[in-house]
């Protein structure tokens, strides 16, 4: 995954900037979201609910387009 399009943190917000989609891993309540414009204002999606899975990180995440 190229650098900057994952984070994990407790909150949920992205961390990239304005127009940098990213995967966001919140922990606390074990949800993976995609934000598609980074910090630029639009809402970020939950795409997977990995309650009861192993810990998520950048390298576990494969995208089929």
């Amino acid at each position: 995954m190229a650098t900057g399009r994952y984070t994990a943190n407790n909150t949920g917000p992205a961390s990239s900037a304005a127009g940098v989609g990213q995967f966001v891993s919140e922990k606390e309540v074990s949800l993976l979201w995609w934000d598609v414009a980074g910090a630029g204002g639009e809402a970020a999606v939950v795409i997977a609910d990995l309650t009861g899975s192993r810990k998520c990180n950048g390298a576990a995440i494969t995208v089929v387009a």
